[in-house]
């Protein structure tokens, strides 16, 4: 059995088919093919209790014996980290104690607080299990038996039938493996903002394994540098569990979104204009200001690595040394973190696009 369970990475267990540097245009259909390749080597499993399971610590996690039946030995897999957080949050156990546990030798201990609340854990719940094609089988998620499969490819078939989405907007980068699936399509026409390459784009967000609801956010492209900000847009962004959504429904609420775009476009073209406008010191100070990486991290909700990154760009001039430049030195320093840190800084960095014109802090 393959070790996919890492406790030193911050990376997806899975290796992903992914796109997420450049922008060039992305056929939706080739996509949707990978998804299909992927769902082929998928698989459930419904256990009416978990208490015939075994959990293995070392040498690496695994669950034995799932399926096992008077007449079926069961199967072993692999968890993967998100499957093992799963199992442990079933239990109460918290994430960071069995990561401390597996980082400091301690896995007996671990492995005896799972197996000792596995035996009577009469809860039913669904195994998603993914067969690779070198044979091996991991466990990408436990969920609960009401929840409503709404996978990648079912997410892909409605994206792709959704008339005013093909007509005005192409998919530019994704990222997408067994546990979830994340495009970004831009606007064929660019923003009317002068000195600008600015697009209007939408981010779909789903989780086959219930990392998450399926989402739609809208964001501006930086076509010139590639930057991207996430708007804090209110009602015109949809979220919606995996709680029995039709296709049709979801298709609906993509041309939604879609209608939404021309107010929310107006209202981001004031804001840029006004940011553009402000000075730097408005919101840091990295002139006076010793520790303006931390402060400044501290106060808007970014890592402090990543301020200190914009900080070094804002410096070699490429962008201006006002609010909208050090915006999108945020974002291009954000480029390179794995892919939900990317998201969040790309969520703060509109929040504070937002906020620095409602304010003078």
């Amino acid at each position: 059995m393959k070790n996919i369970f890492d406790v030193t990475t911050t990376m997806s267990s899975f290796l992903p088919k992914q796109d997420m540097g450049g922008m060039s245009k992305i056929s939706l259909s080739d996509i949707g093919y990978q998804t299909r390749e992927i769902q082929d080597g998928c698989r459930d499993i419904h256990l009416d209790n978990l208490m015939s399971l075994d959990f293995v610590a070392l040498p690496h996690l695994l669950l034995k014996n799932i399926g096992k039946t008077l007449f079926d030995e069961g199967e072993d897999a692999a968890l993967t980290r998100w499957s093992a957080s799963q199992l442990w949050n079933r239990y109460g156990i918290p994430v960071l104690y069995a990561l401390k546990c597996l980082n400091k030798n301690h896995a007996e201990l671990l492995e005896t607080n799972v197996s000792t609340w596995m035996l009577e854990d009469n809860i039913p719940a669904m195994f998603r299990l993914y067969d690779d094609l070198d044979g091996n089988t991991s466990v990408r998620g436990i969920v609960s038996e009401h929840y409503a499969k709404f996978d990648a490819p079912d997410i892909v078939k409605c994206l792709a039938k959704n008339e005013k989405l093909a007509k005005n907007f192409s998919p530019r980068s994704y990222y997408l493996d067994p546990e979830r699936m994340h495009i970004r399509f831009v606007a064929n026409q660019m923003m009317d903002v002068k000195g600008e390459d600015l697009y209007v784009g939408i981010m779909s967000d789903s989780s086959d394994v219930g990392k998450m609801a399926v989402n739609l956010r809208l964001f501006v492209l930086n076509m010139s540098s590639k930057n991207a900000i996430i708007l804090p847009t209110g009602g015109m962004t949809y979220r919606q569990v995996h709680r029995g959504k039709s296709e049709d429904g979801f298709a609906d609420d993509i041309s939604g979104v879609i209608n939404a775009i021309p107010t929310m476009e107006e209202s981001v073209k004031i804001v840029i204009k006004a940011c553009k406008d402000k000075a730097l010191k408005a919101i840091i100070d990295i002139e006076k200001d010793k520790d303006a990486a931390l402060n400044f991290s501290k106060k808007y909700g970014f890592d402090q690595k990543t301020v200190q990154k914009a900080i070094d760009i804002l410096s070699t001039g490429k962008y201006g040394s006002t609010v909208w430049g050090f915006v999108n030195a945020l974002t291009e320093a954000a480029e390179t973190l794995e892919l939900e840190r990317r998201i969040a800084a790309e969520k703060a960095a509109g929040s504070l696009l937002f906020m620095s014109t409602q304010n003078n802090n």
